[in-house]
C-alpha cells in the first residue's frame, strides 16, 4: 500500500516455469496483490504456481490458451472486482 491506495500486479504466465517464482518473489513488498495468470501454460508453470506460499498471491487459469492480452485482461478484471485502486 502507498498513500492508503491498494496495488496490484498482473503476471500473464505461459510457459514460465523456470522464472516465474523468482519473478513474484522478487516483487516488493508494498505491493498488496499478485495475481497470475496461467495462460493453458502445459509446463510445470502451474505447478509451480500452486506451490508457491505467498498470501498475496492469486492464481488465475485459463483452460485454453488465449494469448498475453487476454491473460492481462483476466487478471485486471480481478483485480477491479477485489477493488485494487491501482494495477500494473
Amino acid at each position: 500500500m502507498i498513500k492508503k491506495h491498494t496495488i496490484g500486479v498482473v503476471i500473464p504466465c505461459y510457459q514460465v516455469a523456470q522464472n516465474v517464482v523468482s519473478v513474484i518473489e522478487g516483487i516488493p513488498k508494498y505491493v498488496d496483490a499478485i495475481i497470475a495468470v496461467n495462460d493453458a501454460s502445459i509446463d510445470d508453470t502451474g505447478q509451480m504456481l500452486e506451490e508457491l506460499r505467498c498470501e498475496r498471491l492469486t492464481v488465475l487459469l485459463h483452460n485454453k490458451n488465449r494469448g498475453v492480452g487476454a491473460a492481462m485482461a483476466t487478471g485486471y478484471r480481478h483485480a477491479f472486482r477485489e477493488g485494487i485502486e491501482i494495477v500494473v
